[in-house]
């Protein structure tokens, strides 16, 4: 004897993602409609009806005092940042008047405030660690590039030179540029380093680094 199939329904319920609005409207249609459906009978689905009428009027008050406390915190936040805001202007009014009217270091501190003093020194800076090479679009030339790490962008004095390196063999690449094209005999070796710019100082020279022009 064949077993008679069962058919089950589904119902579409997404509780993810959705707001408490939509919880209390599926709370109220499910108190108002259940107790009207063949189905109120079974003691369980009765049961967890009431049990979800409690839940649901706890959840609406806990909303309620939810969205009085973010009422209440926006206000608050607005009267703390006026009331920081005529704190500023009065601390840069009395600081103009201690700057303005001071005639020695130790007014300042009479007056509660650290003075500022002179800025520190500049240390010194360091070379570019790596020089990258490129070759170019053509024979006889390739592109020398000093390595930059992070957003910090140097100025750069760049030299090279023909092998074998001597006392006076380097020749300046013009501009200011982290790049120079270098151009050549294809085969020839050359070298190239560069040293980072500062206003009128500059940085040690990078370790040179050997080049067979393309």
């Amino acid at each position: 004897m064949a077993r008679s199939k069962i058919t089950r329904f589904h119902i579409l319920m997404q509780l993810s993602g959705i707001g408490d609005k939509s919880r209390h409207d599926t709370i109220a249609g499910i108190v108002q409609q259940a107790p009207t459906s063949p189905l109120f009978a079974n003691p369980a689905i009765q049961a967890s009806v009431t049990e979800l009428a409690t839940q649901g009027a706890a959840l609406k008050a806990n909303n309620d005092t939810v969205a009085a406390g973010r009422t209440k915190l926006a206000s608050d936040i607005e009267i703390e940042a006026v009331a920081r805001n005529a704190v500023d202007r009065t601390l840069l009014t009395i600081k103009s008047l201690v700057e303005n009217n001071a005639t020695q270091a130790a007014d300042i501190a009479s007056m509660g405030f650290q003075g500022r003093g002179a800025p520190p020194p500049k240390g010194p800076f360091a070379p570019p660690e790596r020089i990258d090479i490129r070759p170019g679009k053509v024979r006889g030339q390739f592109r020398a590039s000093a390595h930059e790490v992070g957003k910090v962008q140097w100025k750069y004095a760049a030299e090279c030179s023909p092998d074998p390196l001597g006392e006076d063999t380097w020749t300046t690449l013009p501009g200011y540029g982290k790049a120079r094209k270098v151009t050549g005999p294809s085969g020839a070796k050359v070298w190239v380093r560069f040293a980072r710019v500062r206003g009128q100082v500059q940085s040690d020279w990078s370790t040179p680094v050997l080049v067979t022009i393309p």
